[in-house]
């Protein structure tokens, strides 16, 4: 009743044979800044291997957000262990890093960490690759239009326009504007932090 429509497969079942291991992580651990003597994140180690969708939880504090910061490179405090990318160690110092390496990463709080609210739908999509909408160091309007249109039919999200400020759109559009922006960087391993926080049933499905 709520999103005015049948909502009969909310939870669409999608075969996907798990493939070769693309991100091992070992022995984790991530200590508070300042703090080297207390982990927030201790000793975790796993594999994901390609087509496979590995679910991380736990309840509010246990470092499910934390965990993702110290592989993605912004976490403040010291971290051990070690993460490789098909194989090769990656020595991740910063988010730079990680997206060079194929990495992405949709954060919990999407209006802090996801997006600038102030830019227009097609900037915030293009903003975590602009070397495929400047090549050369000079933007190509036209690049711009064609990656960010494109991504915008394809996830269904409602603007009248890509030149909208993202401000203007609902949580699940705005939700999907972060999730586009990633989808463009074409990412080997995409880390979901409560992606459907914030946002109705309906943009769930």
């Amino acid at each position: 009743m709520m999103v005015g429509r049948e909502l009969s497969d909310f939870y669409p079942h999608e075969t996907s044979p798990p493939g070769e291991t693309v991100l091992e992580v070992k022995r984790l651990s991530l200590y508070e800044a300042g703090k080297d003597e207390r982990a927030i994140v201790k000793n975790v180690s796993f594999k994901i291997r390609q087509g496979e969708i590995l679910g991380i939880s736990g309840l509010m504090g246990a470092g499910r957000t934390e965990l993702l910061m110290g592989i993605f490179g912004v976490w403040p405090g010291r971290r051990e262990g070690e993460i490789f990318l098909n194989g090769q160690r990656l020595p991740i110092r910063q988010p730079q890093d990680a997206i060079r390496a194929g990495l992405g990463i949709v954060s919990e709080d999407r209006k802090r960490f996801g997006l600038i609210l102030q830019h227009s739908v097609a900037k915030n999509i293009t903003l975590a690759n602009l070397q495929k909408i400047a090549p050369k160091n000079i933007l190509d309007e036209n690049r711009e239009v064609q990656f960010s249109q494109r991504l915008v039919e394809a996830l269904g999200i409602r603007v009248p326009s890509i030149n909208h400020e993202v401000n203007t759109l609902s949580g699940g559009n705005q939700q999907k504007v972060v999730l586009a922006k990633w989808l463009l960087t074409e990412p080997r391993v995409l880390f979901l932090d409560e992606p459907t926080r914030g946002i109705d049933v309906g943009a769930k499905f």
